[in-house]
C-alpha cells in the first residue's frame, strides 16, 4: 500500500481486513487445488474433418479470448491520497478499468469468453478421442508421457477454485449496481456506501482477486493460443 501522507490507524485497520479477508478467501480456494498436475506440458493438436478444425464460432471465441487474457490488468497495490475532505483511494480510475477488462469473463455467462465457456472449450477437446468429430488435444509431459487426464482434471480444479472467490465476494453488486448497469435493486446500498466511504473497501475487495482469476485462467490461455497465435501488430 503506497502512502502520500500518513494514514490514520483506523484506516490502516479497515485495508488491512479488507487484504486479510480477500487472503483468506483465495488460500481457502487453492485448497481445492488437490492435485497441481504436470508443470512443464506440451500439446498435440490432431483432427481429420471435412472443415475447418475450429468451427467459426470456435475461432472467434479463441481470439477473442487470447487477445483480451494478454492484456488484462492486475492491480498490485493501492494508492491513499489525502485531500481536505480526507483519504481517498487515488487511483479508483485504474480499479475501475481493471475491473471493467474482467467483466466478460467474471459475469457476462452468454459472453463466449465467460470463464465457464472457456473451460468447456477447452474440456471438450482434451476428453475428445475421435478426431474425425472434432479436435482433439493430447498433453504430454517433459518425459513424453500422456497426462492429458491429469491437466484436464486441474483445469477442473482450477475452474472450481475461481467459482469459490467468486462466491465470496459481490462482483454483481458492483456490476449490475454500479459499473455497467443501474439496477435499482442496489441504489439504496450503493448510495449509502458512496457517502460513507464504504464504497472504497468494496471496490478494493473486489480489485485484489483479479492477478488471481488470471493466474487460474493462464494453463487455458496457453492451450488455446497455440490455435490461434494473435499477436499485435505494431504501429
Amino acid at each position: 500500500m503506497e502512502e502520500r501522507a500518513e494514514i490514520p490507524e483506523e484506516i490502516r485497520q479497515k485495508v488491512e481486513a479488507v487484504k486479510t479477508r480477500i487472503g483468506n478467501l483465495l488460500r481457502r480456494a487453492d485448497s481445492y487445488i488437490v492435485e497441481p498436475g504436470p508443470k512443464r506440458v506440451s500439446f498435440r493438436y490432431a483432427a481429420r474433418l471435412p472443415r475447418d478444425f475450429l468451427t467459426p464460432d470456435e475461432r472467434a471465441q479463441s481470439i477473442c479470448f487470447v487477445t483480451r487474457y494478454e492484456v488484462l490488468p492486475v492491480i498490485d497495490g493501492i494508492t491513499l491520497e489525502k485531500t481536505d475532505h480526507g483519504f481517498y483511494l487515488s487511483n479508483m480510475s485504474e480499479i475501475r478499468f481493471a475491473l471493467h477488462e474482467y467483466r466478460p469473463i467474471l459475469m457476462n455467462q452468454n459472453d463466449s469468453m465467460y470463464f465457464r465457456n472457456i473451460h468447456r472449450f477447452c474440456r471438450s477437446k482434451l476428453i475428445n478421442r475421435e478426431e474425425t468429430k472434432d479436435l482433439t488435444i493430447t498433453v504430454f509431459d517433459e518425459d513424453e508421457r500422456d497426462v492429458t487426464m491429469a491437466f484436464t482434471k486441474q483445469l477442473d480444479q482450477e475452474m472450481k477454485a475461481i467459482r469459490i472467490v467468486l462466491s465470496g465476494c459481490e462482483y454483481e453488486y458492483l456490476y449490475n449496481g454500479i459499473l455497467q448497469h443501474s439496477d435499482h435493486r442496489y441504489t439504496s446500498r450503493y448510495l449509502h456506501e458512496y457517502h460513507s466511504g464504504q464504497l472504497n473497501y468494496a471496490f478494493l475487495a473486489h480489485a485484489l482477486p483479479l492477478g488471481y482469476f488470471r493466474a487460474r485462467l493462464g494453463r487455458h490461455y496457453r492451450l488455446i493460443n497455440m490455435l490461434t497465435f494473435p499477436k499485435p501488430g505494431p504501429l
